[in-house]
């Protein structure tokens, strides 16, 4: 039994700030007996593992390249130290580990986690969905001195969520309203043929949607038909996922833009619309969507204000992309007109540093700007040249589904983390 002593020597603690939100609004302190669920996610015990494990999986001119790695748990793992540690902190509490073990969530009552993190929690609404709230802390939350080295970020104290501008005012949008490019104009930029496949179960598509977004399968050939094109009979759509009217409801524009553009490209048999309808899943650790059995093609369109978001969070999430990397799926992401910049002109993300793959063409680039236009943007970071508007993500993917499903039946790996790749060609 742990003495008084001994509680009060591990509660030396540091504050960690709370990322400042000016969308949301307190609307008083948090219920006492209402519960919050948090995530701890831990560093791993060998910090560069995964980043040495990506590049060289990537790097086509390595003997690694394409041995992609269905289990990554060695990558990420945290140290013993730091489990013993954080289990020695929430020992009185429900703990629930991810399948990769970089991640332990706890639900606990509002009066619990305040006293555990020395903070008082607040209930928020956003100002502009007031039916949309949560629970943060009012200022800053401690934890213990032995604690805080192995943790990375604690989601749901560290940051408020933000709401993707097209997004958050989602509407239903008729099916001819979703996409004003014809699938003909794309497939002549493009030289693909109409009608090609990629279907292939190797070759899987998961779709992203997020807060609400949803769509309709009869919109889907409602596009394809007025597009001509022209699915076999036993042609039966992308399957959705937690969708609001699985399939069958109205649709918005973003989720209905997205499986328009791919069902019409790719025909592919095995596309799933994975819905997010809230900032977090409460039923699924933070990364456990992270350790099924991988889609070669992702397509998020989605964005966060960058100057919003802690540095932790961000280092969060990109363990995550990096995860799927490894494992052999490709992310294709574009934010739209809510990119750094906007639309389809360049930006640079002050957060990770450039990296090494294109160092030197964005050394070369950068140098050939008149000096009025480097005063204009941040110059320095990792660099998006092209963010692309939000059509971009699935007529990439979809072109790289065809490129995939052609390595895949001559005997040879999907592309994967493919950024890498390109710059090498381009």
């Amino acid at each position: 039994m742990r003495g008084l002593g001994h509680l009060v020597a591990t509660l030396i603690s540091s504050s960690v700030a709370l990322a400042a939100s000016v969308q949301w609004r307190p609307i008083g302190p948090a219920d006492k007996d209402s519960t919050v669920t948090l995530g701890f996610a831990l560093r791993a015990a060998s910090p560069g593992a995964l980043d040495d494990a990506l590049a060289a999986i990537a790097d086509i001119h390595t003997p690694m390249y394409g041995r992609y790695i269905a289990d990554v748990s060695a990558l990420v793992r945290p140290s013993d130290v730091a489990v013993a540690f954080i289990e020695s902190f929430l020992h009185a509490h429900n703990i629930s580990r991810s399948k990769h073990g970089d991640y332990i969530r706890v639900a606990m009552p509002v009066a619990a986690a305040e006293a555990l993190f020395h903070t008082e929690l607040f209930e928020y609404a956003h100002e502009g969905h007031p039916d949309r709230r949560i629970v943060r802390p009012s200022g800053s939350y401690q934890l213990p001195s032995n604690v805080k080295p192995h943790v990375l970020l604690v989601d749901g104290l560290d940051a408020f969520p933000t709401l993707f501008q097209a997004q958050a005012h989602a509407k239903a949008t008729a099916a001819g309203e979703a996409s004003s490019t014809s699938v003909e104009a794309i497939q002549r930029a493009y030289d693909l043929p109409s009608g090609l496949d990629a279907s292939d179960p190797r070759n899987a598509i998961v779709i992203g949607a997020f807060l609400k977004e949803t769509f309709n399968q009869r919109d889907i050939e409602s596009f394809e038909a007025r597009n001509k094109q022209a699915p076999s009979s036993a042609f039966h759509g992308p399957q959705p996922v937690h969708c609001i009217g699985d399939g069958l409801g109205v649709g918005t524009g973003e989720a209905s833009l997205d499986t328009q553009l791919v069902t019409a490209l790719t025909q592919s048999q095995h596309a799933t619309v994975l819905c997010y309808n809230a900032n977090r899943v409460p039923s699924q650790a933070f990364d456990d969507s992270n350790q099924e059995v991988g889609a070669i093609q992702s397509v998020l369109v989605y964005a966060d204000d960058e100057c919003a978001l802690p540095p932790a969070y961000v280092a969060a999430v990109d363990a995550e992309f990096k995860k799927a990397g490894v494992r052999g799926t490709t992310v294709v992401v574009s934010s739209g007109d809510n990119g750094v910049v906007g639309s389809t002109l360049l930006g640079f993300c002050g957060t990770p540093a450039c990296s090494r793959y294109q160092e030197a063409l964005v050394e070369s680039a950068v140098a050939r700007l008149p000096p009025d236009a480097m005063a204009k943007f941040n110059s320095f970071g990792r660099a998006y040249p092209d963010d692309g508007t939000s059509v971009s993500a699935p007529v990439v993917a979809s072109l790289l589904a065809h490129v995939n499903k052609f390595r895949l039946d001559h005997g040879n790996p999907p592309l994967g983390y493919v950024v890498p790749y390109l710059y090498k060609v381009g």
